[in-house]
């Protein structure tokens, strides 16, 4: 089940950016602008025909027929967004500066086009809570913010990445890329990559622990226990956080430094970036998917 709590800054706040005495698990943290927005990467955050909730059902309903189970799980996978990538990483590399070019492998490049705003199945978390508290709190003034911590217990390391493609992992994992970008480096980046279009805080709200768990090993390949919790940051507190974390150094411009892109082809490249994911919606919204992103 997801832990949710409303916080205020005093103990509140201090007590989210800390972790459990005791606990020795991997803690990452998101910051939402919108505390209804899910876990799900851009790349399967497009207006899919059936909702999440009508797949998970689905899944749940085949929960004792494996066979009917795993063939229901590989219709949720595409690979629209790896054709996306590679038609992205075609052009971009031109302007990769030189002194980077050939050190970066796709798991690396693929972080970066996430943070220049291409469509990926990557989720952006970072390993700083201040910088989770940032971005839930600079935008959408209206809105009430989250900010969500996850703990668990190790991420892939270099030597799996380098065995295996990306896209040839199923399931959820948390990835860390090399710090080459100097924006990753700044947010202390890391991501989860995600194949599916399921978001894990929908399962997690499955009224059912036995169920949550067969969920969890077999769409995503994790084991519990891991822990997901939410914080909810108030309108009030969005608007006193930001001056506080100023003061600790966490603002824009620290948080958004110059990237290993030369600065004269950056703006190209962002309307590269604009032009491929236009491109990927209407191609998802306007054509049946056999790979299963569409029913």
């Amino acid at each position: 089940m997801i832990k949710t709590r409303d916080i205020k800054i005093g103990n509140d706040f201090f007590d989210a950016i800390s972790h459990p005495k005791g606990c020795r698990k991997l803690w990452i943290y998101r910051g939402n602008s919108k505390r209804d927005y899910n876990l799900l990467p851009n790349a399967f955050r497009t207006n899919f025909p059936k909702k999440e909730s009508e797949k998970l059902s689905n899944l749940v309903g085949l929960l004792d027929n494996p066979p009917a189970l795993e063939d229901a799980i590989s219709k949720l996978r595409t690979t629209e967004d790896v054709k996306l990538f590679q038609e992205w990483k075609k052009r971009a590399c031109n302007h990769l500066n030189k002194n980077y070019q050939s050190d970066l492998n796709d798991w690396e490049l693929l972080a970066i086009a996430q943070h220049h705003g291409l469509y990926t199945r990557l989720l952006d978390w970072t390993e700083n809570p201040l910088v989770a508290f940032y971005f839930a709190s600079c935008s959408d003034p209206d809105y009430e913010g989250a900010v969500w911590t996850l703990g668990y217990a190790s991420k892939l390391n270099p030597d799996e990445c380098s065995k295996k493609e990306y896209y040839n992992w199923h399931g959820i994992r948390i990835f860390a890329p090399n710090p080459s970008d100097k924006r990753i480096f700044a947010q202390q980046a890391l991501f989860t990559i995600h194949d599916t279009s399921i978001s894990i805080d929908l399962v997690m709200k499955i009224d059912d622990d036995t169920k949550i768990t067969k969920v969890l090993k077999n769409l995503y390949g994790l084991d519990r226990p891991f822990i997901l919790q939410q914080y909810i940051i108030s309108k009030a507190m969005k608007k006193n956080i930001l001056p506080l974390l100023d003061t600790w150094g966490i603002n824009h411009e620290r948080l958004f430094p110059g990237t290993i892109f030369d600065d004269k082809t950056d703006p190209e490249l962002v309307l590269i970036t604009q032009e491929l994911t236009e491109d990927y919606n209407k191609h998802i919204h306007s054509s049946p998917l056999s790979s299963g992103i569409s029913d």
